[in-house]
């Protein structure tokens, strides 16, 4: 292994200085412009690389092709040549799309068909490197798949339409799915299989947010019976479908460890409907990969909708200790809209407001409440919600409802947050700016790229194109296996009689 090791460095080292004196040459020729100004040298270096790289394919597919007329040239059953069809494969790589070619080899007597280069690149299940992958879907995760295939002519001058880059995307996103899924199963089964107590950091934090999302569903109606009009597709004559619109919750957990500032997980998905539990079980998923052990402490803040709570609690309510904090900004958004109505001066409406936020954080939810009671609803007095309900008594309710909740000045002695603007920064920027666009989503698409949002935001996504690319190594071994192979569907050979047998019948 040292010797092959010595040998490859001694090699790489040789192609460096035959490189060198190469682009030493080169360069002299060049004009002053181009050789002695720096934007100038970019461009030559520029040129030297593709000539390189375009070298570099030209030799590994030559060399490839030559292995596979030495591997299937001749017959491995009766050692027959083989006859050859060829075929060019559109294959893109990170820089550029090539065309490769792929000789089929076929044995007429024994009845078997070959074709190694499409084998070992592993054509039959795509023609994308993980290169180009990766460059795609860092940038449609975050922009749309217009503005990718943009920046990738932009960043990376590899000139790829706009629905080559969502094919990708969606493509990927399937595996980041299954990453994902592997991942959530293998902390439960940490957390669950671990002898004795794991402690797990001091506290972890959670939080959960949801925005809405634009969603259609195409429907074709039937043909019309007895050929009574109806409007049709020009190319396919099909009756025209429509995409009716409508809206789907996607939601964002977010969980860290206190005191972290950058590491901290993101789990964005779309929320089934009726099932929080859905929910429920990614906040549990989430907290154990902040670090949650059997001795961690988990504080929630939410804008306290009766089903993150009821989640949460059924999630952690085995701690040993958790708490739930009703978003302090939540609240007094309730507050603040009960001002008017409690106050009949309209220039003392922001120092009520800023008294109540005061006496909110020292815990003194009584005196806000005994004010809040002083009002009565008079027609035409009140100030009413978007529920056409009096903001007083609504302000009144989510104080008594929630109020074991509104431990302010312990949250606030304890270094706890009482508020959920990180989440919330989280919706803004990547739900409404992603995810809710002109147009609309299929369901299940749309489950893709929250798999990939979900391990860009959460810092795997170096992690995820190794999991990826391990993947893609064992399934090169299976085809060198012939596992997943697609068989001739021909007659097998013992099935086909000799033409000696014949003559002699």
């Amino acid at each position: 292994m040292a010797h092959a090791a010595e040998t490859v460095a001694d090699r790489r080292s040789e192609v460096k200085r035959l490189l060198k004196e190469l682009v030493k040459g080169w360069i002299k020729d060049e004009p002053p412009e181009r050789n002695r100004r720096l934007d100038g040298l970019e461009e030559v270096v520029s040129e030297l690389r593709e000539l390189m790289e375009d070298a570099a394919w030209d030799a590994a597919l030559e060399h490839m092709t030559e292995e596979a007329e030495a591997v299937a040239g001749r017959c491995r059953v009766c050692n027959r040549k083989c006859e050859r069809e060829r075929k060019v494969v559109r294959t893109h790589t990170a820089r550029r799309t090539l065309p490769v070619t792929v000789w089929r080899y076929r044995c007429r007597a024994c009845r078997t068909n070959r074709a190694p280069v499409r084998e070992w690149l592993g054509l039959q299940a795509g023609m994308t490197t993980g290169g180009l992958d990766r460059a795609i879907t860092a940038l449609s995760s975050e922009l749309s798949f217009g503005r990718t295939a943009e920046q990738m002519l932009e960043h990376h001058g590899h000139d790829v339409d706009r629905t080559f880059v969502e094919r990708r995307t969606y493509a990927v996103g399937h595996d980041a799915a299954a990453y994902l899924a592997e991942r959530r199963a293998a902390g439960k089964d940490t957390m669950m299989n671990t002898e004795g107590r794991w402690p797990g950091t001091a506290r972890v934090l959670v939080q959960v947010d949801s925005g809405a999302v634009p969603v259609g569903k195409l429907e074709r109606p039937q043909p019309a019976p007895n050929n009574e009009p109806q409007e049709r597709t020009p190319v396919r004559n099909l009756p025209k479908a429509r995409r009716p619109k409508t809206k789907r919750e996607v939601r964002v957990v977010l969980a860290w460890k206190q005191g972290t500032v950058d590491d901290k997980v993101v789990d964005v998905h779309v929320a089934p409907h009726g099932h929080p539990e859905f929910t429920g079980d990614r906040m549990y998923c989430a907290a154990l990969e902040a670090g949650m052990g059997d001795a961690t402490h988990v504080h929630g803040t939410f804008d306290m909708a009766q089903w993150q709570v009821t989640q949460f609690e059924e999630q952690f309510g085995a701690q040993p200790t958790y708490s739930v904090c009703a978003d302090f900004f939540h609240t007094m958004e309730y507050i603040a809209g009960a001002a008017k109505g409690c106050v009949t001066e309209p220039g003392q409406v922001s120092a009520w407001t800023a008294t109540q936020a005061r006496r909110l954080k020292e815990g003194k939810r009584a005196e806000i409440l005994a004010d809040l009671s002083k009002h009565n609803c008079e027609a035409g007095s009140c100030s009413l919600t978007d529920a056409d309900e009096c903001a007083v008594v609504a302000a009144r309710r989510y104080l008594t409802r929630n109020g074991q909740h509104m431990d302010y000045p312990r949250f606030l002695d304890e270094g706890l947050p009482i508020g959920s603007g990180e989440v919330e920064g989280r919706i803004r920027h990547i739900v409404r700016r992603r995810l809710d666009v002109p147009g609309d989503w299929r369901e299940d698409n749309l489950s893709l790229i929250t798999a990939l949002i979900t391990i860009r935001q959460s810092g795997w996504w170096d992690d995820f194109w190794e999991w990826r690319d391990k993947r893609d190594l064992q399934r090169f071994h299976d085809r060198l296996r012939g596992i997943g192979l697609n068989r001739f569907r021909g007659r097998p050979r013992e099935a086909t009689p000799s033409r000696h047998h014949a003559t002699m019948n």
